[in-house]
């Protein structure tokens, strides 16, 4: 069945909830009714956020993704050029122009992952993934390192992902090499957009094997293209501080200013020792070692569900060595950087998109019956569904003498 009459399947009435027990299958559908709207209304709540963080000149939210070139080439400056060219057309400020970029690209995400997320029959089992506070959430729960550039990977990882289900082969195969070839565009704005390139071509790898020469041929010559422009990125780290100044300028003349150099446009001057010494001394002071493991725990909850598919996942030589070059590629982030909510964010949604890969029990080719559940059960577990959405999050970042407070929110100990 095509994907467009399979997502027509769950229209129809929504089941009642005032019986003595309800169906797996009804609680699916009920699930699905909400998906939809309840993104879009997740979406304005991001726009809005993004929006106030103009009026406080936020460092990094905003500041990252303002970098251009206006002093010369630097990493993670593409998307910043673009948006300061399009302002002196336009007299619009860079950032509030920003805005509306991160909510088109938060949008795109948004979008396919419910696609994809419509065609499967049971979406019961993953409830407490959807309503948590990291999968879609990350930009309200962790809102100081919610709007970063992974955002713009996310999107293209779930683009891909609707693709590979979507399309036939050879459309999937020409969309993916478009995909690869665009792709330097992306380590151009932020040069950890390298974490997905594992789960891409592990994607691919899954959908097209066995991989004819010619397939391999052109995979070989997207990788070069993409490792040329990384290493490129590489070079040019670390940027002197009248580079930075020069950034500064031009969006001050864009009329936007970013109130000094510091935030991320200020990072770019610092040193890749500098970046490690604060991540050590963070680690050590701010207990990374006993609050994330907490957080983790957590997030593992919205998982289990799911210990099937995840399961499945290691039967898939494509997608296991995609997820451990991306686990590879950010090992060395965690020593280099403190912002380990936000790596452990990247990794979580990148297990998300496996699982959708390999979960193939669609709403045409369901494996099981579903379960009959009785109506206390189900009111019990909304109910932990709720407390398990409002009352805890991935801190991106922990402050100098943070304590297992620090991942709760919401609840009257946390304050004491």
């Amino acid at each position: 069945m095509p994907l467009d009459d399979e997502i027509q399947t769950i229209r129809g009435s929504t089941p009642s909830l005032f019986r003595s027990s309800i169906s797996s299958d009804d609680l699916s559908l009920i699930l699905k009714k909400i998906l939809g709207p309840g993104l879009g209304i997740l979406l304005v709540a991001i726009a809005i956020g993004g929006w106030h963080q103009i009026g406080f000149h936020e460092g990094f939210n905003i500041g990252d993704w303002l970098i251009n070139y206006q002093g010369g080439f630097v990493r993670r400056g593409f998307i910043g050029e673009i948006l300061y060219g399009v302002s002196r057309v336009t007299h619009v400020s860079p950032a509030v122009l920003l805005v509306a970029l991160q909510a088109i690209i938060f949008a795109i995400y948004f979008y396919f992952s419910c696609r994809i997320l419509q065609t499967k029959y049971n979406l019961v089992k993953y409830a407490f993934l959807l309503f948590s506070p990291f999968l879609f959430a990350f930009a309200i729960t962790s809102q100081a390192g919610g709007y970063r550039k992974e955002i713009l990977y996310f999107a293209v990882l779930a683009f891909v992902t609707y693709a590979q289900y979507a399309y036939t082969p050879k459309r999937f195969q020409r969309a993916f090499y478009w995909v690869l070839f665009l792709y330097p565009m992306v380590l151009l704005t932020d040069e950890l957009g390298l974490v997905i390139l594992p789960l891409l071509i592990g994607i691919f790898w899954n959908r097209m094997r066995p991989l004819s020469l010619g397939t391999l041929l052109y995979l070989t010559f997207f990788i070069a293209e993409n490792a040329a422009v990384f290493l490129a990125v590489l070079f040019r780290h670390r940027i002197p501080s009248r580079q930075v100044d020069a950034i500064v300028s031009s969006l001050i003349r864009a009329g936007y200013d970013p109130k000094g150099s510091g935030g991320a446009i200020g990072a770019l001057s610092q040193t890749t020792w500098a970046n490690t010494r604060d991540t050590l001394s963070s680690i050590v002071n701010a207990h990374y070692f006993l609050i994330y493991p907490l957080a983790l725990l957590l997030c593992s909850v919205a998982y289990f569900p799911l210990l099937k598919e995840i399961k499945n996942i290691f039967r898939k030589p494509g997608l296991v060595l995609g997820l451990a070059g991306s686990a590879a590629v950010l090992l060395p982030v965690f020593i280099i950087a403190n912002d380990w909510g936000r790596w452990i964010y990247i990794f979580l949604v990148e297990l998300f998109m496996a699982i959708l890969v390999v979960d193939n029990e669609t709403t045409d080719n369901p494996v099981a019956p579903g379960k009959e559940y009785p109506a206390k059960k189900v009111f019990a577990g909304s109910v932990l569904l709720i407390l398990y959405a409002i009352f805890w999050h991935v801190p991106h970042v922990l402050e100098r003498g943070s304590d297992w407070r620090a991942v709760f929110h919401n609840v009257p100990f946390n304050g004491f």
